[in-house]
């Protein structure tokens, strides 16, 4: 292994990997190393999103759905767009594609198995010592290891899902069910969500949006009793588990004073208030190659929806029992195109104006004031 880089990449997964990509195919590509404790990658998790820009991972779509469902007891909102379908790619596929484009690229070089001990900035480089016992340096560092959080940190998205067949299902597989609300008050909020993979496969989540210091407790008879209300069909069989949690909260300033930057989770890519984050990254992985070696100016557009979120959560936790209302307005009054650049960051003043005039404005007039970013 060499040990002077211009670019060290610190954790390679979707901020990680979406970067280097991006890095390693700029005309003059910086000399890269890519660090990270895994030795092999297989598929730990699934991203979704709505299809709103371009990015280097579009051959590993594996579905697309035009219709998203809000419920609510007997209430439900559906609506559509052929424009920005639903869409989901499974992390394998992105991972295999990730690392065949960076085999073509002979100015990277991997660390894995490794984990960073210490970042040491200096005014020429960073000074990385590595688990296996070494040490290297590079130029600019880009940190995307999972930040650590406490459950009393904040709200938290926790979820729990399997991939289930399901024979003779009814389920219409061009509709996604985005959020079935099942509970929500004082302990959290808690809803179900339909992926339909094919004809009579299906992925099936149980979320809970939880408060500071509270847990939900999970189980496989649960996730399959109600699929086998909603979805339909018999024999009900599991072919894989998953499970996450991620932060609603703002993530504290990462980045030391310039050759460091946190990236992804870590330098708070994940919309607060809906938990969406593979568009964000992609759309800051691409801001990162342009302006590299330097560090791209933020957006302004990106403290607008800081602040909005900021206030939305506040609204929630002084009213959590309101949340499945406050969806269903979104989704019922808000052009489902708007909402769509609104929820993926990348609205024009239109779409957010619509957004806001669609809630209810006294509880999110209580819950300005105190809102901090």
């Amino acid at each position: 292994m060499n040990r002077d880089y211009d670019v060290a990449l610190v954790g390679a997964g979707l901020a990680g990997l979406s970067l280097a990509v991006r890095l390693a195919a700029l005309p003059r590509p910086p000399k890269i190393l890519i660090i990270d404790p895994r030795t092999t990658y297989e598929r730990d998790r699934t991203w979704c999103s709505w299809s709103v820009q371009s990015h280097p991972f579009a051959d590993c779509i594996s579905h697309r759905w035009p219709e998203w469902t809000v419920s609510s007891g007997k209430e439900s909102v559906t609506r559509r767009s052929d424009r920005f379908p639903y869409q989901r790619i499974p992390s394998d596929a992105l991972y295999r594609k990730a690392r065949t484009l960076l085999a073509q690229a002979p100015s990277v070089t991997w660390a894995l198995g490794q984990s960073v001990l210490k970042l040491k900035e200096t005014p020429q480089s960073v000074q990385i010592d590595l688990s296996g016992g070494n040490s290297v340096e590079a130029r600019r560092v880009y940190d995307s290891r999972p930040p650590e959080f406490k459950s009393q940190d904040g709200w938290r998205q926790i979820f729990y899902g399997l991939e289930i067949r399901c024979v003779g299902a009814t389920w219409n597989p061009q509709k996604v069910s985005l959020m079935d609300f099942q509970q929500a008050n004082e302990h959290g909020v808690r809803f179900f969500y339909i992926l339909p993979l094919s004809s009579d496969t299906f992925l099936v989540e149980d979320t809970w949006l939880c408060p500071p210091g509270k847990n939900p407790n999970f189980s496989d008879q649960d996730i399959l009793s109600y699929a086998s209300e909603k979805i339909g069909g018999s024999g009900l069989e599991v072919l894989t588990h998953e499970k996450g949690t991620i932060p609603m909260f703002a993530q504290p300033k990462r980045a030391t004073s310039g050759r460091i930057a946190a990236i992804g989770t870590r330098g708070g890519a994940v919309r607060t208030s809906s938990g969406y984050a593979f568009t964000r990254i992609q759309q800051e992985t691409d801001a990162l190659a342009t302006a590299y070696p330097s560090l791209p100016k933020a957006r302004g557009g990106t403290f607008f929806l800081q602040f909005v979120d900021a206030v939305f959560l506040k609204a929630v936790d002084n009213h959590p029992e309101k949340f499945p209302h406050y969806m269903q307005r979104l989704f019922r009054r808000v052009n489902p195109e708007r909402l769509v650049r609104f929820m993926e960051s990348c609205p024009s003043w239109l779409d957010r104006w619509s957004v806001i005039t669609a809630l209810p404005p006294w509880p999110f007039m209580m819950a300005l004031r105190p809102a901090r970013l």
